[in-house]
């Protein structure tokens, strides 16, 4: 082995005192160095790419568990929303689920509205305009089924009245009661 060392000395020796070699050998050095910087860029450009980087988000409001939040970049309220302890009266129906959270972001959870319920048996037209979609002629045309037919049985008898369908009925439902 020590043989084989001091060969390798005297070679790299002979090697440095020819000029020509000198230059050969800079060369290929700086080569070498050059190849090693565009090597290790890479490295770290992916090393980027794999890393997700990670957002924080403050959640205040209608949870149990309010406070900073951190989540991966392109991660959605939907992700977000799996974390959280809600309060029995949060909203999160103005929520679009699959929308990306961002850095910094604040997100406060509202309570949900209390309504009085309207009664669709007792109701004036004044109180039946207050539904979504329902105006003055489609509150009367609903008070006129109500006299006609002794009152409503269930909810999903409004869907006999011309102009409330299946979608109207949806949108108002949650706000009327017999």
């Amino acid at each position: 082995m020590k043989y084989l060392l001091e060969k390798i000395k005297k070679l790299i020796s002979i090697l440095i005192n020819n000029l020509y070699l000198k230059n050969i050998i800079i060369l290929s050095s700086l080569f070498l160095f050059i190849i090693f910087i565009i090597f290790n860029t890479k490295i770290d450009i992916d090393n980027n790419l794999n890393n997700k980087k990670i957002i924080k988000v403050d959640v205040k409001g209608e949870i149990n568990n309010e406070g900073i939040y951190e989540l991966q970049l392109g991660q959605t309220y939907n992700d977000l929303f799996k974390l959280l302890d809600f309060k029995e009266d949060a909203d999160i129906s103005s929520f679009n689920l699959n929308t990306a959270l961002s850095n910094k972001q604040v997100i406060i959870i509202p309570k949900l509205k209390e309504y009085n319920l309207i009664s669709i048996n007792n109701a004036t037209i004044e109180e039946l305009c207050t539904l979504s979609g329902i105006g003055p002629s489609l509150a009367n045309s609903i008070i006129i089924y109500r006299n006609d037919n002794g009152g409503f049985k269930n909810l999903e008898d409004l869907m006999n009245i011309r102009g409330i369908g299946e979608k109207k009925f949806n949108k108002i439902k949650e706000y009327i009661t017999l």
